[in-house]
């Protein structure tokens, strides 16, 4: 409603009828069409996206990347106006269109979208969904494009850790796909410097939350009820993020098998081999960590590679159970 603007950005909803909502994505897709007279459409376009009521923007800023081929000029004007925004709902569906120009704006796109993210207000409704929107495009674009701009962000939220864990596991759960792209057999720069990237940031944020969790643990009771509030509270982030990329690997791994038992399901595949060589220290950081959760996806996704490494698989099942006794991990049925 036009009075409850917070309400709006907690949960983007509307009712209907709702004329200037149907008008604000018909007048949008109109003006896609080249043949449409266009004076009278870029005119009600431009006062419709400074309606009083954010769900009028809203649908604005979610139909706005259609007018990329008649529009272009008008499109980027209007996105300009919105990435500034007071709604963070509006903000939000706005990178999610921003997306979309990716392909034929990469710089520009990406710029306004660095510029969004950069000006979050972390006290404002909506703020934590803008967020997460914004970090899953940029962790994209620096994973699968190299951009040095995406990377910055990516690297700084690492150096953070385990502060910005919630924003670091964002884009750790995007890389499922990434961390064995690529062609087994030929070269492809492309996917291969993605995979690098994907297994190089899953390195870096898993041993700076290992780190974060023994920091956080050192003085402390042996209980972690006995915790003081600050160390428990950055020792479960970091362990969060933790178990997240443990359950990652473990998907990408291929080792989940659908309810099948071991002997049931298929070998690796020659990408799921090459991914096991290439995550070896991704591994070898996990083996230490002995947390329950963290210890069992660990070894089910070891399981799935014991015909290929089968000394190395067995030596870090060993070290996996002398960490997991911390929990009483070998006692578990």
């Amino acid at each position: 409603e036009e009075g409850e603007p917070a309400k709006f950005d907690e949960r983007a909803s509307w009712g209907s009828p709702a004329p200037r909502v149907d008008a604000a994505s018909g007048l949008l897709l109109l003006a896609s069409h080249p043949e449409c007279e266009r004076d009278d459409l870029v005119v009600a376009i431009n006062r419709l996206r400074a309606d009083p009521v954010p769900v009028v923007r809203y649908h604005i800023a979610q139909s706005i990347a259609v007018l990329s081929q008649s529009e272009a000029e008008l499109m980027w004007e209007v996105i300009d106006a919105l990435a500034q925004d007071a709604s963070t709902a509006v903000r939000d569906v706005l990178v999610i269109a921003l997306s979309r120009l990716l392909p034929s704006a990469k710089e520009r796109t990406l710029r306004t979208i660095l510029g969004i993210y950069g000006s979050i207000d972390d006290v404002a409704t909506g703020s934590s969904s803008l967020r997460h929107t914004c970090l899953s495009t940029i962790g994209d674009v620096f994973i699968w494009e190299g951009d040095e701009g995406a990377g910055a962000v990516v690297d700084d939220l690492v150096r953070r850790l385990p502060s910005t864990a919630t924003e670091v596991r964002t884009i750790a759960l995007r890389l499922r796909g990434a961390v064995t792209a690529g062609s087994v057999t030929d070269s492809e720069h492309r996917l291969d410097a993605a995979r690098g990237r994907a297994l190089d940031l899953l390195k870096r944020a898993l041993i700076a939350a290992v780190e974060s969790t023994r920091t956080a643990a050192m003085g402390q009771p042996a209980r972690l009820d006995d915790w003081g509030a600050d160390a428990l509270a950055q020792w479960q982030r970091a362990m969060e993020l933790i178990d997240s990329i443990g359950m990652e690997l473990y998907f990408a791994s291929g080792a989940y098998g659908g309810g099948k038992s071991a002997v049931e399901r298929p070998g690796p595949t020659g990408a799921e081999r090459r991914f096991y060589t290439e995550a070896r220290v991704i591994f070898d950081a996990l083996v230490e960590v002995g947390f329950p959760h963290v210890v069992h996806q660990l070894l089910e996704t070891l399981e799935h590679f014991v015909e290929v490494d089968p000394r190395g698989v067995f030596m870090r099942i060993v070290t996996i159970i002398r960490a997991g006794r911390a929990w009483g991990y070998e006692y578990d049925n």
